[in-house]
């Protein structure tokens, strides 16, 4: 188990209690989470001013740029349609079936993770990608070998199951 020692608090820890700061490379921050969270919280509470400030004076120059709620739902439907565009490509790159059933209406596809581990890798993913991140690194890396396409019943039936999928349900 490798440990390191924050420089701020003299505490030695294991190396998973300092962030990560570089996701390519792996290399973590000098001082652990803890102290790391006061840091940012000091600098954020003091440049509160300056920041709120900074940001009256650019929505004075655009007023057009405030957040209106028709700009709202325009950026909403945008970003839905770009998810959903992102989506159908996964789907339809990578066969468009259920493993199990061969379900192939896509909006009743997900990916599931096959070794049922999909909330320790959110948990310890440095990228922490879900959603249109998740699909955009498997169109750029491919289908990563631990997940695959279910249907939600397939899924929700494996889950109901202990984990084990039934295979070859598909119809005739």
């Amino acid at each position: 188990m490798e440990t390191r020692t924050c420089r701020k608090c003299a505490e030695t820890q294991e190396i998973e209690k300092f962030p990560v700061y570089n996701p390519r490379t792996g290399a973590r921050r000098f001082e652990c989470k803890v102290c790391n969270r006061k840091r940012t919280d000091a600098h954020y509470a003091a440049n509160k001013p300056a920041r709120l400030s900074r940001a009256r004076l650019r929505y004075q120059a655009d007023p057009a740029a405030k957040w209106t709620p028709e700009r709202r739902k325009q950026a909403n439907d945008l970003s839905r349609v770009r998810y959903e565009k992102l989506r159908s490509e996964v789907f339809t790159k990578h066969g468009g079936e259920c493993a199990a059933c061969g379900e192939t209406e896509w909006m009743f596809l997900t990916l599931d993770h096959r070794n049922n581990d999909g909330w320790e890798q959110r948990a310890n993913d440095p990228y922490g990608q879900t959603g249109a991140g998740l699909y955009k690194k498997i169109l750029r890396y491919g289908m990563p070998h631990d997940l695959e396409i279910l249907c939600f019943n397939c899924n929700f039936g494996k889950r109901r199951n202990g984990g084990l999928l039934v295979r070859d349900r598909r119809r005739k």
